[in-house]
């Protein structure tokens, strides 16, 4: 998991911690305040009043990565077996 980076479906995080990060913050969208009352107001995010903060400490957050850390596997390259022809 950890050698799939960068993660979100746009790749704005290069780090796990970035995106640790983010959701400890509540997953909190950008506001482009340039767009509200326009046409484009439809197009800005709007957050799920589920989510919240989750107040993790620094140490929470490294034990999580930590964690994270050991759902991985080492990449390996996959050898294609010699077919017959």
């Amino acid at each position: 998991m950890v050698n799939t980076r960068p993660w979100m479906h746009h790749g704005h995080f290069p780090t796990l911690l970035d995106v640790v990060e983010l959701y400890n913050l509540g997953n909190p969208s950008p506001v482009q305040k340039k767009y509200l009352g326009t046409p484009r107001d439809s197009l800005i995010p709007k957050v799920d009043p589920i989510l919240k903060k989750l107040n993790l400490s620094k140490e929470e957050m490294s034990d999580l990565l930590a964690f994270i850390e050991t759902l991985s596997t080492p990449t390996r390259r996959i050898m294609a077996p010699d077919l017959p022809k």
